[in-house]
């Protein structure tokens, strides 16, 4: 390893891409068709969740806005 890489080698045997693959991450009001589907491909659909970033939306606006990305595909 290089450089930046080796001053957390040690916490982080399997790399940073595994780390990475075992958080989750909220997809709150996000209906961007490219931004998810690469999120999709770096991680299982159990890591994705759907919040609501209350007040500034509800969990029905966020389900309205996936519905609009996957039903144009």
């Amino acid at each position: 390893m290089l450089g930046f890489d080796r001053e957390f080698a040690d916490k982080m045997p399997n790399g940073i891409d595994y780390e990475l693959r075992k958080l989750h991450y909220d997809v709150a009001l996000q209906a961007n068709r490219p931004a998810l589907a690469a999120l999709f491909a770096y991680v299982l659909t159990s890591q994705v969740l759907l919040g609501s970033d209350y007040p500034f939306g509800t969990s029905t606006d966020g389900v309205r806005g996936l519905r609009g990305i996957w039903a144009k595909a």
